[in-house]
C-alpha cells in the first residue's frame, strides 16, 4: 500500500515530539509488538521518514552512556523512582530482525532496473535506507552483542 510522501514527514516530526516526551510509554508499547511491527515498518522502508522514525527507535538507552548511579540521580531530580534503562527497543539486534532486513536488501538489489520504472513506489531507495539502517545499528551496538 503506497502512503502519502508529505504525510509521512509530517508523522516523522510528530513521532519524534512524541518520542521526546514519553519514550518510555512508547518503547512499551512497541516492545510487546516486537518483530511484528518491525515489519510493518519494513513494509515502508522505501520512505525516508519511516527509516528515520526506525533510527530513533534503535537509539541505545542512556544507561550505555551513563552509570546506573548518573540515572539514578537524574530521576531522583525530576522525581521518577524507576530507572529507564531498559527504555529501548528490545528486538533492535533479534537474528530474525536483522535478517529480515538483509533479505530485504537482497530481494531490493536483484530487483531490475525496469522492475523499479514498472513499481508504484520508489524501491530505488530501499537498499540504501536499508544499508544506512543496518550501518546505524552496528555503530549503536555494544561489545557484548551478536553485531
Amino acid at each position: 500500500e503506497k502512503l502519502d510522501q508529505r504525510l509521512l514527514g509530517y508523522f516523522e516530526k510528530v513521532f519524534g515530539v512524541l518520542f521526546k516526551q514519553c519514550r518510555e510509554n512508547i518503547i512499551d508499547e512497541i516492545n510487546e509488538q516486537r518483530i511484528e511491527i518491525f515489519r510493518k515498518f519494513l513494509r515502508h522502508i522505501s520512505n525516508f521518514s519511516v527509516m528515520q522514525v526506525m533510527k530513533k527507535l534503535f537509539l541505545p538507552r542512556i544507561s550505555c552512556f551513563l552509570g546506573e548511579d548518573m540515572i539514578q540521580e537524574m530521576n531522583d531530580m525530576r522525581g521518577h523512582s524507576e530507572s529507564n534503562a531498559d527504555s529501548q527497543c528490545n528486538w533492535i539486534q533479534e537474528e530474525l530482525a536483522l535478517n529480515m532486513l538483509v533479505d530485504l536488501l537482497v530481494s531490493s538489489s536483484r530487483e531490475t532496473a525496469t522492475e523499479r520504472k514498472i513499481s508504484s513506489h520508489p524501491s530505488i531507495d530501499i537498499p540504501i535506507h536499508i544499508t544506512e539502517l543496518m550501518l546505524f545499528i552496528i555503530s549503536q551496538s555494544t561489545s557484548d552483542s551478536n553485531i
